[in-house]
């Protein structure tokens, strides 16, 4: 089971009182968004500070889109750079 990155809690959402944000931040599974537990890409986590699904790192897939594409071109990632 993952746990949040500030506390160790394994809560998804709001109510960690480390975080900046204040939301709970899991790391390691490159299946699963890291602020709400989805295995969706793109928009819809209603935790992220940019309202899109993150995955862990460690994929052969870009954490904000899921393409396989590498380089500027991501939709959803903050900087337009697919990320691995």
């Amino acid at each position: 089971m993952s746990t949040c990155k500030y506390c160790n809690s394994s809560n998804f959402g709001g109510g960690c009182p480390y975080s900046p944000s204040k939301y709970h931040e899991h790391n390691g599974d490159e299946k699963k968004c890291e602020f709400c537990d989805s295995s969706n890409y793109g928009g819809g986590c209603p935790y992220s500070h940019e309202k899109n699904h993150r995955h862990g790192t460690g994929g052969n897939k870009c954490r904000w889109c899921g393409s396989s594409n590498t380089g500027g071109g991501c939709s959803y990632s903050p900087t337009k750079i697919h990320e691995r």
